[in-house]
């Protein structure tokens, strides 16, 4: 599954979505992540962070490997 680019308001709600991986860029840390129903906290970062989700967990991605638009 591919999902464009989005980029979501203050308090949109967006998914739920059903695939083996899924790579996410946050702008910044200001999420709140549900992963198979439970909430996964995400660390405060003044930075965009992203975030790979597999069979496996969710795996921070290193900050030169984010996914961009130009992924897509």
């Amino acid at each position: 599954m591919r999902i464009a680019a989005q980029t979501l308001p203050a308090g949109k709600k967006l998914g739920p979505f059903k695939a083996r991986r899924f790579a996410m860029t946050f702008g910044n840390s200001n999420v709140r992540m549900h992963v198979n129903g439970k909430l996964r906290v995400v660390p405060p970062s003044a930075n965009a962070t992203g975030y790979v989700l597999d069979r496996k967990g969710r795996h921070t991605i290193p900050a030169g490997k984010l996914p961009t638009c130009a992924h897509a």
